[in-house]
């Protein structure tokens, strides 16, 4: 049983109806309504609040999965390590280099995956190299440094870590503009930028036009960055992005611009472009026929490539089995002989219908074969004695215990009193 204790009102309101969102491929919460937990008057089974509710989730078929992420949604870390085993950090969200205005708050996130909850903290290196140093009091999971000085220039990263282990992000660079005016009495003639460059999650292969438009004393000047990077020859109003593609040569990726005159500069938002990338499986489970023995662990994984990130369901004879998310391995611990069927995994996301993996046949056999050591010898009794037969085998399912039926003389009537006995 799950010690729920003083925070079953609370795993209640915040459990979701649908945990994740497959068009960002992350785990979403939604709230519901709390009415639909509430129990109506003498309905409900005697015991703890929070036995009422597993009872009631169970009875509304809710699922293990979401189980978990209700319980990580209410930070109930003793009930979360009955149900999940601990895990390593690992950094799934890396900061990203780019340029601030000297006076400009400098924002970083990073985030990671991992249970229990990983602690953050940050560190700096300068932008020549060295070695890093720690933040102090920047220990959570986003960085956040008020009015910006030359001296804030450098390379940061963030530290994930729990009692299994941690996890470095990458570096990313910041860069500290200066005003071309340090006169705070001329700050209302810096640039204001009124047209924002906006994201965009545009087809492979499509143009597309970033625009940056600033009021403020001219003449006014343009420089479009990407990343931390200055695009050189790029300071117009207009920042035209042709065959946009994915990748590392690609166009995709954060940009931003600068606007400046005589009293200073300033930045526009980042804009952010990414292309829709049709759905691939690049690994397949094994086609074919795989053969357990009760007891043993089933291990199948299935990987795709594509943007948004790809969403998975197992399937097992149609129906589905498992968690939908960003699972790409199904694992089934001790199974059993109801374990045995056809497995095969679908991925979907916004740029297709659904991609299917291999279909793979999954026999389940009870183990090795009963082999009988001792045979029941036969006896003498008269009226009224008591005997004793015995039967000794070896094999058998596993850690399963093997069952016994006892039959007398050669029409074989079952003895119905002597089922599962060995004696």
């Amino acid at each position: 049983a799950l010690p729920i204790c003083q925070k079953w009102l609370s795993l209640a309101k915040n459990f979701p109806s649908q945990p994740y969102d497959g068009s960002e491929g992350k785990l979403q919460l939604r709230k519901i309504a709390y009415t639909e937990f509430q129990f109506e008057r003498g309905s409900r089974k005697p015991g703890s609040p929070g036995i009422a509710l597993l009872e009631d989730l169970r009875s509304k078929n809710k699922t293990m999965g979401q189980l978990i992420v209700a319980l990580d949604r209410i930070s109930d870390t003793e009930c979360l390590s009955i149900l999940i085993p601990k895990t390593k950090p690992k950094i799934v969200t890396q900061p990203t280099s780019r340029p601030f205005q000297k006076g400009e708050t400098i924002r970083l996130e990073c985030l990671a995956d991992g249970f229990p909850r990983p602690q953050y903290q940050w560190f700096v290196a300068g932008l020549g190299g060295g070695d890093p140093r720690s933040l102090q009091g920047q220990m959570w999971s986003r960085l956040e440094i008020a009015k910006a000085t030359s001296e804030h220039a450098g390379k940061y990263c963030c530290r994930a870590r729990n009692d299994v282990g941690h996890d470095f992000s990458h570096y990313a660079e910041v860069q500290i503009l200066e005003n071309d005016s340090e006169d705070e009495e001329e700050t209302d003639n810096l640039p204001i930028i009124t047209v924002q460059p906006n994201s965009v999650e545009a087809e492979a292969g499509s143009d597309y036009l970033l625009t940056c438009e600033a009021e403020g004393s001219r003449p006014l000047q343009y420089q479009w960055f990407k990343g931390s990077k200055e695009l050189v020859g790029e300071c117009g109003v207009t920042l035209q992005l042709r065959n946009i593609q994915h990748g590392k040569n690609g166009n995709t990726g954060k940009y931003m611009c600068q606007v400046k005159n005589q009293f200073g500069s300033v930045l526009s938002r980042v804009a952010t472009i990414r292309t829709l990338v049709d759905l691939q499986i690049t690994q397949n489970p094994p086609e074919g026929v795989l053969k357990l023995t009760v007891g043993r662990t089933l291990s199948l994984e299935c990987k795709a490539i594509g943007y948004p990130p790809p969403v998975y369901q197992w399937y097992k004879d149609s129906h589905t089995c498992g968690d939908v998310g960003a699972k790409e391995r199904l694992i089934i611990q001790n199974v059993t002989l109801q374990n045995a069927g056809n497995y095969f995994c679908k991925v979907t996301n916004r740029t297709a219908s659904e991609r299917r993996s291999n279909i793979v046949r999954v026999i389940v056999t009870g183990g090795d074969p009963i082999c009988i050591l001792d045979h029941p010898r036969s006896q003498s009794a008269e009226i009224g004695d008591e005997i004793r037969l015995v039967c000794v085998v070896q094999g058998g399912a596993g850690d399963r215990p093997t069952n016994y039926q006892w039959y007398k003389s050669r029409t074989r009537r079952r003895v119905e009193d002597e089922i599962g006995r060995a004696v």
